[in-house]
């Protein structure tokens, strides 16, 4: 059974920030939401919350690993897609 109850988060109030993605990633996103949500019995993610879920999972990173994945990432062009 899953727990679908929502955890206070004390006086933080969310933040609302545009960021930019690729379609490889929000496929990723996609695919770790069906792991969780549809293959276990944990309670139901969604996207900002495993986005959430992968900081703290960063956070516990060594320095030197989590340069490794840092450098694995690849940069994206800053600003506005051109003609939107």
């Amino acid at each position: 059974m899953r727990n679908n109850s929502f955890k206070k988060v004390g006086k933080q109030q969310r933040v609302v920030k545009a960021i930019s993605l690729t379609h490889s990633d929000l496929k990723a996103l996609d695919e770790i939401e069906r792991r969780i949500n549809y293959s276990t019995d944990a309670r139901m993610l969604n996207h900002s919350e495993i986005m959430r879920a992968g900081l703290l999972s960063l956070l516990e990173l060594t320095s030197t690993d989590l340069a490794r994945f840092i450098e694995a990432v690849p940069r994206l062009m800053p600003g506005p897609l051109k003609g939107s």
